[in-house]
């Protein structure tokens, strides 16, 4: 998977977190991964996105960016 893939559908369990996302302007797995602690809390105050829901995706995107998986692989990981 390429790390500047379009992020794409996710879950329903992630609606929110990718609205959220959207909105900021974060389209890639890569962008997604570079953001800080303090950046995923902050956008979890300003919306429905939960901070955790935001964490695991940001783990997802790790795997996804420096393992090369799939992005439903990564999910069925992050479980």
């Amino acid at each position: 998977m390429n790390h500047f893939a379009p992020i794409g559908d996710l879950p329903q369990s992630f609606r929110d977190e990718q609205r959220q996302l959207s909105a900021e302007g974060i389209t890639t797995w890569e962008a997604l991964r570079s953001l800080s602690d303090l950046e995923l809390s902050r956008m979890a105050r300003s919306g429905r996105a939960t901070a955790r829901n935001l964490k695991r995706l940001r783990g997802m995107a790790d795997l996804v960016c420096c393992l090369n998986l799939a992005p439903a692989d990564a999910a069925l990981l992050m479980h």
